[in-house]
């Protein structure tokens, strides 16, 4: 997964990338080894930026909002969020990060959130989530720990509005069970529009 995000975001050894949410670092390591050293990371947990920063002495780690990203505009070739958007508190949160997202990234930048609930398959995610748990845990962790889902032609929209390319496709992780209620949107700061 890590290594078809690389390709996607055309990195390379010089490269700099953000994740947004980065917690222990789980994402950005793989390409840390593969000789992607400018690695930055965001994340509220000063616990699993530590982590982080311990695997990826070379990298920087800050303890920030998504919503604010503490860099300046244009700093990175590459921005990414893995698994992180849907326990974001709101849609109008999620776009603000995608706006900070698009903020940090150079003019012919690549970003990708990855791993995102689709709207129009949460029920059937919810039947699984429900199926999957003792009786009783889903009521309790869906009251305290609801997960948020998108509709695709929401980040079309919010596309158009801040002026970059979108392209939407499926998450393909074998063995993955939440795949087949997931995709992931990659966004470029050149004007084509696709959806696949």
């Amino acid at each position: 997964m890590v290594a078809r995000a690389s390709e996607r975001l055309r990195l390379h050894a010089g490269a700099r990338i953000c994740e947004v949410g980065c917690g222990a670092g789980a994402f950005l390591y793989p390409m840390y080894r593969a000789s992607v050293r400018r690695v930055y990371g965001i994340d509220y947990a000063a616990s699993l930026l530590a982590i982080s920063a311990a695997l990826m002495p070379e990298g920087a780690f800050v303890v920030a909002e998504a919503s604010h990203i503490p860099f300046r505009a244009g700093a990175f070739d590459a921005v990414v969020s893995n698994s992180v958007f849907q326990y974001f508190p709101s849609h109008a949160y999620a776009a603000s990060t995608v706006r900070e997202m698009i903020r940090v990234l150079r003019h012919d930048g690549a970003g990708l959130v990855l791993d995102i609930n689709d709207e129009a398959k949460r029920e059937a995610y919810e039947t699984m989530r429900r199926a999957s748990m003792p009786p009783g845990e889903y009521d309790r962790l869906h009251q305290d720990t609801p997960h948020l889902s998108f509709e695709r032609a929401w980040w079309l929209r919010l596309g158009v509005e801040c002026g970059v390319s979108v392209q939407l496709y499926n998450q393909d992780i074998p063995g993955y069970r939440n795949a087949p209620f997931r995709y992931n949107v990659l966004f470029e700061k050149t004007p084509r529009w696709q959806i696949r």
